[in-house]
């Protein structure tokens, strides 16, 4: 198979340009993430553990709102991280976090994030984009409130499919 960079190169510059959804705003890296003051009725793709630049855990959320999901329409995910850190501060509203997110006062003490992403996973959520905050590096981070609106359904993986 013969494959040609050109076009590849040509593909990604057009969809660089490519329209962007209502109520949402391209980033200066073009990311397109949800405007600040939306709240978007979301369904968590995944939900997994992963460690901050520090040392300490957090779960990562890989969210997506709804309508684009029934759609198949993945490219319009967007991420949030509950961190846990060296201050019991952070940490209360890290637990307070995932209470509002529907996780047991029970599973929170067991300290077991891997079971604590399980349940999080196929979730529908109502997420509220409160602020935008950009990184060093020019990403910029949603703070998002977010409230439980249904039950886990199934989450289908489409990374495999062309």
């Amino acid at each position: 198979m013969t494959i040609n960079v050109k076009q590849l190169i040509d593909n990604a510059l057009n969809a660089a340009e490519a329209e962007v959804p209502e109520g949402y705003v391209r980033t200066a890296n073009l990311d397109i993430i949800p405007q600040i003051g939306r709240t978007i009725e979301t369904i968590i793709r995944k939900a997994a553990v992963r460690t901050t630049r520090s040392g300490f855990p957090r779960i990562m959320i890989q969210a997506q709102e709804k309508s684009f999901f029934d759609n198949k329409e993945v490219m319009y995910s967007f991420f949030d991280n509950l961190s846990f850190s060296d201050s019991d501060v952070a940490n209360k509203i890290t637990v307070q976090n995932l209470l509002n997110l529907g996780v047991s006062p029970e599973l929170v003490t067991t300290g077991d994030l891997e079971a604590m992403c399980e349940f999080l996973a196929g979730r529908v959520y109502n997420a509220e984009i409160l602020d935008h905050t950009e990184g060093e590096d020019g990403r910029v981070f949603l703070d998002i409130s977010w409230n439980t609106v249904a039950p886990p359904q199934a989450v289908a993986d489409w990374s495999d499919e062309e």
